[in-house]
């Protein structure tokens, strides 16, 4: 019997882009990297948007069990030139996070095991029942829903804009 101890739900599905209304707001260079966001200038999302997109999420999250006060928040864009890069981070003061790959042609974000220092001591990442890391390919429109606290980073290579933003719940105890 094999077991997965310890697996990390990660959730992918598609949006309409067409639905997404968000405003564009000033850019400038952000998080440590200084790739251009602009997260401290949060854009105006349509409530029709936080609605559509509440929807999306609700269907996936719901197979995580039972919360309650779900909300979205913290809402940005992420213009990327082939050269930027963002560091690894995790989305702090959330439950989930999610990444809507845009204008962007191909995926460069890299999710990280969340115990990746160990597998690569161990196992130098040649054994598939223990990655490193995992490498998701997406095309515009592709939302990707991960918890908040799983290690990632953007790897150079890529222009184009992402949209990610925050989701806090509070699961109930049955």
């Amino acid at each position: 019997m094999k077991v997965n101890l310890f697996s990390i739900p990660i959730f992918i599905d598609t949006v309409d882009l067409e639905k997404i209304e968000i405003s564009e707001a000033e850019y400038q260079p952000t998080f440590l990297s200084g790739v251009k966001s602009n997260y401290r200038h949060q854009p105006q999302v349509h409530p029709t948007t936080y609605d559509y997109l509440a929807n999306i999420i609700d269907k996936h999250l719901s197979q995580t069990g039972n919360y309650k006060n779900p909300s979205i928040m913290n809402v940005w864009r992420n213009l990327y030139n082939d050269t930027d890069t963002q560091e690894v981070h995790i989305h702090a003061n959330s439950q989930w996070s999610f990444i809507i790959y845009e204008t962007v042609e191909k995926s460069r974000t890299v999710f990280l095991n969340p115990s990746w220092k160990l597998v690569e001591a161990l196992y130098s990442d040649n054994v598939k029942e223990f990655p490193v890391s995992w490498r998701p390919k997406v095309d515009p429109g592709t939302i990707i829903i991960f918890p908040s606290m799983l290690e990632h980073y953007v790897l150079a290579g890529s222009s184009g804009t992402t949209i990610a933003g925050n989701i806090h719940l509070e699961y109930i105890d049955e």
